[in-house]
C-alpha cells in the first residue's frame, strides 16, 4: 500500500510517498526567504533541507522494515 505524509517544519512543509521499502519525496514548500534541497540517503532515508543564510532546518525522513513512516527536524542556526 502506498501512503503520503506532510512533515511540516518552521521552515517549510515537505510531502512524502512511502511504502515498505520506498521513500519519495513527491513535494516541497519553503517558508518565503528559504531555498530548499532534497537529498536521498537511502532507497528508505531522505533529507530535505531549508537554508536562508546560516539558519539551516532539516527533516529527516525514513520507512522502517514494516513500511512505518517515522521523521524528526534538525535545526542549526551556524554557529
Amino acid at each position: 500500500m502506498v501512503r503520503t505524509q506532510q512533515v511540516t517544519a518552521q521552515h517549510g512543509s515537505a510531502t512524502f510517498r512511502y511504502s515498505k521499502g520506498s521513500l519519495d519525496v513527491i513535494g516541497t514548500e519553503p517558508a518565503d526567504g528559504y531555498q530548499v534541497s532534497v537529498t536521498r540517503l537511502s532507497p528508505t532515508e531522505m533529507g530535505v533541507q531549508f537554508t536562508a543564510g546560516k539558519q539551516k532546518e532539516t527533516i529527516l525522513a525514513a520507512v522502517d522494515d514494516s513500511g512505518t513512516f517515522k521523521s524528526g527536524v534538525i535545526e542549526s542556526n551556524g554557529q
